[in-house]
């Protein structure tokens, strides 16, 4: 699933891609992509429309359509935006296409049909209001992070993963956080001391500029899928040595989803 540094990536390679050219057209091929919407109503908004701006709010990119308005996508769990040429086969799985002057298209690809190409309107406004502080804002301090987790009981990785807390991360990340702060992921999330909050902090930043560093390329890539390389330290690695301590990572499930740690580095209070 793409987490906040693919979306990232993806950002500005739409920023570098789209901002100042004019979409000619655009088609929907599959209007579960845009969650009820209007379909005539988004090809009316896009047709002629010409880029502005392209920002993101965690998980979403923000279109930026000057006086036409705004569109948002998310790319749930298997989305991505491919850019063609004219005479380019469209990727499988495209769900809307849009076709930009100079004989280009950019296609919104959604092998499992789980994301969102959408009209910024009233109720994806309040979406995007309801969603947290972003990791790589500089409002995200230590201190924030403290008041944050202040009393919560929550399990600390399922904490670090709802996105009305903390916008953005996903569950690589946060495994790869919480093994950088030498955290368990099981741990109650007000019993962080202030030493564990400040790591956990860092964890979080370097984990995600490091992936950021590391992953800038034009396609977003998948670690399911064939030739893609698993560059993170314990996600994906059970049975395999901690790059630490070489005791054997595990894997257990929270909130029906694969964690992975290091039980010699990561124990239990």
């Amino acid at each position: 699933m793409p987490e906040l540094p693919e979306v990232e990536i993806a950002r500005r390679n739409l920023e570098r891609w789209l901002v100042g050219r004019r979409i000619l057209n655009a088609r929907v091929l599959d209007r579960l992509a845009l969650r009820g919407q209007s379909v005539s109503r988004l090809i009316r908004t896009l047709r002629g429309a010409t880029v502005r701006g392209m920002g993101r709010r965690g998980k979403h990119l923000i279109w930026d359509l000057g006086g036409r308005g705004r569109i948002a996508s998310h790319f749930g769990m298997s989305g991505k935006l491919v850019m063609r040429s004219a005479n380019e086969a469209l990727p499988g799985a495209s769900r809307v296409v849009l076709h930009l002057a100079r004989g280009r298209k950019l296609a919104f690809v959604d092998v499992r049909r789980l994301g969102a190409f959408q009209l910024v309107d009233e109720m994806v406004e309040k979406k995007l209001r309801g969603l947290g502080v972003g990791p790589l804002e500089p409002s995200f301090t230590p201190s924030r992070l403290s008041h944050l987790l202040s009393g919560a009981r929550l399990p600390i990785k399922s904490f670090l993963m709802d996105q009305r807390r903390i916008a953005g991360l996903g569950n690589i990340h946060v495994a790869e956080a919480l093994f950088r702060a030498g955290l368990h992921p099981a741990l109650e999330s007000g019993s962080l001391s202030e030493s564990e909050t400040r790591a956990l902090h860092r964890g979080i930043r370097d984990t995600l500029n490091e992936t950021l560093r590391k992953e800038n390329a034009d396609e977003m890539r998948y670690l399911q899928e064939s030739g893609s390389e698993n560059r993170f330290l314990v996600y994906g690695r059970k049975g395999e040595p901690c790059p630490r301590c070489a005791t054997r990572i595990e894997r257990m499930m929270q909130g029906g989803r694969s964690t992975f740690y290091c039980p010699g580095c990561q124990a239990t209070k």
